[in-house]
């Protein structure tokens, strides 16, 4: 709020700004601590895999994709702001591949299609076709000062753990 207000913002704008804020840091420990339970949970009961399950009434694209795959416990979720994806275990003892829900993955893979006119299973169609750029130009998993591994955009930076001493 007081960014806003130091920004210009009129107050009932920078009120707002605050509250949304306010949720989404709420939103965001809430996830870091099921993550991190669940992480702890697992290990300590013997999983190797997990997946991501989708809880949320809206689920980006990326944690629609990911939802189909297998994850090693250990590097279980990076998450986002808004994310709120579930854990869900993969049989203990067993790999049942990478790409648990194929049929799934194909109907999310055509929703896209529909959507944009193409898909691409590389991850690098993401304008419509106008430019093709490499997802991993694009999206990465910073170490967050305070949050731990986080999907974020390349360019968005943030204090990391080093900064925080």
């Amino acid at each position: 709020m007081y960014t806003a207000l130091s920004n210009g913002a009129q107050v009932k704008d920078a009120i707002e700004q605050g509250v949304n804020r306010l949720v989404s840091l709420v939103g965001t420990d809430h996830q870091l601590a099921k993550t991190s339970q669940a992480r702890s949970s697992l290990t300590g009961r013997g999983f190797t895999y997990m997946r991501r399950t989708l809880t949320g009434r809206e689920n980006c694209a990326l944690c629609a994709i990911a939802s189909t795959q297998r994850y090693r416990v250990q590097n279980l979720m990076p998450i986002h702001p808004g994310c709120d994806c579930g854990v869900d275990t993969v049989e203990a003892g067993s790999d049942p591949g990478q790409v648990l829900e194929p049929e799934r993955l194909e109907t999310i893979h055509a929703a896209i299609e529909n959507e944009f006119g193409g898909t691409d299973r590389g991850a690098r169609y993401l304008d419509g076709g106008n430019s093709r750029s490499d997802l991993l130009d694009l999206v990465t998993v910073h170490e967050h000062g305070e949050y731990g591994p986080t999907l974020a955009w390349r360019e968005q930076h943030f204090t990391g753990p080093d900064a925080l001493n």
